[in-house]
């Protein structure tokens, strides 16, 4: 198989993957069971230890390894809010939502585990791949 399709298809399975995870944990973490920041937390660590797991145990390619980090992280932000609704109108409906079904609601918090999740992967990029990576 050519090499660079198979590195196109691991991105595609791997971001899917690491899509998978973030959406569940905030899911479960977040917003069931109401610990954002413990959510923060296991971005961080999930971020550092994808690039010990993927590039290491997995010995996944760099590439493949940043490409699929990167997408799963900006498939996890979220929407812009529609221009026909004025932003109090949306934080206003966004938390009463939450409180109906009865679970956390914090953007600062999500963008603090989003943020987490980019910091960890610098930090396990550096530590995993730095010996042979030279920016």
């Amino acid at each position: 198989m050519n090499p660079l399709l198979l590195s196109f298809i691991l991105v595609i399975v791997f971001t899917a993957i690491l899509k998978l995870i973030l959406t569940w944990s905030y899911n479960i973490i977040f917003a069931v069971m109401g610990h954002p920041l413990t959510w923060a937390v296991f971005c961080v660590g999930l971020g550092f230890l994808w690039f010990g797991f993927a590039g290491g145990m997995l010995g996944l390619s760099i590439s493949v390894t940043w490409w699929s980090a990167l997408i799963a992280l900006f498939l996890n932000i979220p929407p812009k809010r529609p221009k026909q609704v004025s932003d109090a109108e949306f934080h206003r409906l966004a938390e009463d939502l939450a409180r109906d079904a009865d679970v956390a609601y914090n953007p600062a918090k999500y963008r603090l585990g989003l943020a987490g999740f980019a910091v960890g992967a610098i930090v396990g990029w550096i530590t995993f791949y730095g010996s042979v990576a030279h920016v």
